[in-house]
């Protein structure tokens, strides 16, 4: 097994504009493009390749019945390999402004977000026939931590918070916007290498359900209050309007961790609305 090996390219540009006193913008764009990537390429991946390509039948062991999954005689063999691809190209944002409010204080909003322009996944090295690319989509394959990011790759996605600076003993007042853009099922993607044999929303192959995650946004309320010069206390909500998580279907789910409970816990809010305390103290 060899060591992956990256080649990175990244730019940006900074702006602190004297005549917007308390604004600033950071934008920069990156190109990572990872080669020898170590993988296992997928049990879907391998079937997917196996029909599509011609790849990788030989990894593929059928019991007397023709089955993989009546008799345990039938397996797929899927190693670690130090083999395949990956591309991922996007634009980061930085912006934030800071003014005061008189006698109130002062506000500071600041907006973190990225912009996903490609995902590009070529599980066999030189072999641009078995490429995919996830930017939009989430799957069994796209979402995997196998062959995929390991959650549905969002084209944007964003946290947007404003705090409130009061004049009140070092009182502090934030609320945050999380944002995560809309996805589909990558079996609506057109490549065959992610839809192979997956069928249509029209014949009953494609759930309805499944098709599309809708847009997500979740809104939390956090208040920190300093008790003493090492004492601090805070207080707060997550997902402020209990908003539920995208559920989906097993079939399209990938397998844990990324995929569990029938959804992605890892970047949704599964457990609904979350209040939280915390006292810290600094010795």
């Amino acid at each position: 097994m060899k060591t992956e090996t990256a080649l990175t390219t990244s730019f940006g540009i900074g702006w602190t504009p004297s005549y917007v006193p308390g604004f600033r913008a950071q934008i920069d764009y990156y190109n990572i493009d990872i080669e020898g990537v170590i993988q296992p390429l997928g049990g879907t991946n391998i079937l997917t390749q196996c029909l599509t390509n011609g790849l990788l039948c030989g990894d593929i062991h059928r019991d007397s019945l023709g089955s993989l999954w009546i008799q345990p005689t039938a397996y797929i063999i899927d190693p670690l390999v130090n083999n395949g691809s990956l591309l991922e190209r996007g634009v980061d944002v930085d912006l934030s402004y800071s003014f005061d409010i008189g006698s109130l204080g002062k506000i500071h909003t600041a907006l973190v977000g990225t912009y996903i322009d490609k995902y590009e996944v070529e599980p066999i090295a030189n072999t641009p026939s078995t490429a995919y690319n996830c930017v939009g989509l989430y799957g069994s394959t796209c979402s995997s931590f196998g062959t995929g990011a390991g959650i549905p790759v969002f084209r944007w996605r964003n946290t947007l918070r404003t705090t409130w600076s009061t004049p009140w003993s070092g009182l502090d007042v934030s609320l945050a916007w999380r944002y995560f853009a809309a996805v589909k099922t990558e079996q609506l993607s057109g490549n065959p290498n992610l839809t192979a044999g997956t069928g249509t929303i029209a014949n009953g192959g494609i759930s309805n359900t499944d098709a599309f995650l809708s847009s997500r946004s979740y809104f939390d309320l956090t208040a920190a209050m300093k008790l003493g010069d090492k004492v601090t206390l805070r207080l707060g909500v997550n997902n402020i309007f209990d908003k539920d998580p995208p559920i989906v279907g097993g079939s399209t789910l990938p397998g844990p961790p990324a995929g569990n409970g029938n959804t992605f816990p890892q970047v949704y809010d599964s457990l609904g609305r979350y209040i939280f305390g915390e006292l810290i103290a600094q010795f």
